[in-house]
């Protein structure tokens, strides 16, 4: 068995095949696991939760989904204030922040689509989404959580850190640019003890990375997929990984 992680898809139903297709994925014998934000980007939104609760459905290995702040959006405005849904410009109001962010493509995919369809979504998948997963010493969450507090403080008092909150991934980075600036300072700095931590959330592309690298025990696998469309799928098994090549435009 190896266990594929797949970074932030954020709509892009097409990169989300290519990669599976690159990494020659088998729906029997591999397992994957989702660091979140499914929606909000390229507009193939009902395409890509469709597809992952078929796989579901039919994998060997039951896949394991989180939750990320975009799909934690999405499913509190439909849970909250679904009576409002086909309401264009109260929407567009009432959700300004999300619209900005992503959301007005994810609107206009579901808006198309009937009641029923929409509640089955949030029933079948969004429902279900983990906030996060450990597994062999191994941690998987969107976002991350405070490494002043570190995990199990952050999860007690802010559970919804864990797909917000930047500050581990930007820790680890400043660790990371220490050490290579002093070369004295060869010690291995982890977070919690974690052998591994694997999130999304963060665009490595802010940092100058196109690819995923390993900071110190965290591994960050947003590569910009919600506006390059460059999507990573990791093997946590020998730490190889793939990637689709960058889209040129949104759709």
């Amino acid at each position: 068995m190896r266990t594929l992680v797949i970074g932030d898809i954020h709509g892009s139903y097409k990169s989300l095949k290519k990669g599976l297709k690159l990494a020659d994925f088998n729906i029997n014998s591999d397992r994957i696991i989702c660091l979140g934000d499914y929606i909000n980007g390229w507009g193939e939104d009902f395409e890509v939760i469709d597809f992952l609760i078929e796989l579901k459905k039919k994998a060997a290995i039951p896949p394991i989904y989180l939750m990320g702040n975009h799909d934690f959006w999405f499913r509190e405005m439909i849970q909250n204030d679904f009576k409002n849904f086909r309401d264009v410009e109260y929407m567009k109001a009432e959700y300004s922040m999300w619209f900005s962010k992503g959301g007005e493509q994810t609107y206009k995919n579901y808006l198309s689509l009937t009641d029923e369809q929409i509640i089955y979504h949030k029933e079948q998948f969004f429902d279900h989404l983990k906030r996060y997963y450990i597994e062999n010493n191994k941690l998987f969450v969107h976002a991350g959580f405070n490494p002043k507090s570190g995990f199990k403080k952050t999860l007690e008092k802010d559970p919804n850190a864990l797909f917000w909150n930047r500050s581990l991934y930007e820790k680890a980075y400043k660790i990371e640019k220490h050490k290579k600036a002093n070369e004295a300072n060869d010690g291995t700095h982890y977070f919690d003890e974690f052998d591994k931590i694997y999130i999304g959330h963060t665009p490595t592309n802010n940092y100058g990375f196109k690819r995923p690298e390993q900071l110190c025990n965290v591994i960050n696998l947003d590569q910009g997929c919600k506006t390059s469309g460059r999507l990573t799928i990791w093997n946590d098994d020998d730490g190889t990984y793939f990637q689709t090549k960058k889209r040129k435009e949104k759709v």
